[in-house]
């Protein structure tokens, strides 16, 4: 904007995101999810995958109020700051709540309970309910860094479509386009990134069906599968971060689908977008082992009570396997669940039919 000439802005600072419509959650999310920074809403602006986080440091003294800083906006959103510090020995407890505010101010999230004496900050990372405004204080604090004058802006969310901040006037400053697909899939997939996976689907639903809801997305999704051989009835699809437990799904689907995967041109680009055994995204930590560390590219998908693993690996004899474990209903813990698939992968990257 500085270089047309553009060194300051008055009125307000406009967003409208109804290029995509619908719920900005999954269908049968939990309510409990919903503050949680993995559970944030979709939006067709949002900026830090919708979520803030919050270092909560204790005080000088027991008794007095924490220190509560927030990332990436310094000072957004308002915060109603109860947290306490407590003699040291004590265990942090955190509770968060949130007010939405209206649509000129940021909402407001109310944090109580209490931090010990000179124990480590606690970071709490929070969904944010009102996204068009975050992305808004977020470019109005961008546009200030660069220099241009926007003191004497507000910011408002705009709702309805034929909303143009006034007749006649207007004109593009800016077009940006996005990465390339393979680009946009592989933070998604290696880091298992549940807001990003939902706003694509609502932009497949968009691109495709010309309407940018979940049920659009889901539409499409069913028919790429049909074409794969995976006939609808085989399987329930609710969301595309796989909060939902409403979806049901066989390892055997996983294993035909990424069987098709495998013999199609992007196949370079789908592998490539999975996380590494023992080298970068959900698998940074696991499967270290000399027989599978770099051997397995995979997808994870975790939630409470079940622990899934799906993707590639190769045999001691150079054969490409695709595979898929899922583990329901345990009541053993994570780790256990993992422990299994870990060594049964291992048993696999050893195996050889000679």
């Amino acid at each position: 904007m500085k270089t047309i000439g553009i060194k300051s802005i008055t009125g307000s600072i406009s967003g409208n995101a109804l290029a995509l419509k619908g719920s900005s959650y999954g269908i049968g999310w939990e309510l409990d999810d919903l503050m949680e920074s993995y559970a944030a809403p979709v939006g067709a602006l949002a900026f830090n995958e919708n979520f803030v986080s919050f270092l909560i440091r204790p005080g000088a003294k027991a008794g007095d109020p924490a220190i509560l800083t927030s990332e990436p906006l310094s000072g957004y959103p308002l915060v109603d700051n109860s947290v306490i510090t407590t003699n040291a020995g004590r265990a942090a407890a955190i509770f968060v709540e949130q007010i939405p505010g209206d649509s000129g101010a940021p909402e407001i999230i109310k944090i109580r309970g209490n931090v010990p004496l000179k124990s480590q900050p606690v970071r709490r990372s929070v969904a944010i309910q009102r996204p068009v405004h975050y992305y808004l204080e977020a470019l109005r604090r961008q546009l200030e860094i660069e220099g241009i004058d926007v003191s004497d802006c507000g910011i408002k969310e705009e709702y309805s479509a034929s909303a143009s901040g006034g007749s006649g006037g207007l004109y593009l400053l800016m077009t940006h386009e996005s990465a390339p697909l393979a680009e946009l899939l592989t933070p998604i997939m290696k880091e298992s990134l549940n807001m990003p996976a939902e706003t694509l689907l609502r932009v497949l639903g968009l691109e495709i069906r010309g309407e940018g809801t979940a049920v659009a997305g889901i539409d499409v999704v069913a028919e790429t599968l049909e074409k794969m051989g995976i006939r609808k009835g085989s399987y329930v699809y609710s969301d595309a971060s796989g909060l939902s437990r409403r979806n049901l799904i066989s390892a055997d689907v996983f294993v035909r689908t990424l069987g098709f995967m495998y013999r199609q041109p992007v196949f370079p680009q789908f592998y490539a977008a999975m996380a590494v055994a023992g080298t970068d995204g959900t698998l940074k930590n696991r499967l270290t082992g000399a027989a599978v560390k770099g051997n397995i590219r995979a997808k994870t998908g975790t939630i409470t009570g079940v622990s899934s693993i799906s993707g590639y690996m190769r045999t001691a004899d150079g054969e490409m396997l695709a595979f898929s474990m899922i583990a329901n209903n345990y009541a053993s813990g994570k780790s256990v669940a993992e422990d299994i698939q870990n060594r049964a992968l291992l048993r696999l990257a050893r195996f050889t039919r000679n």
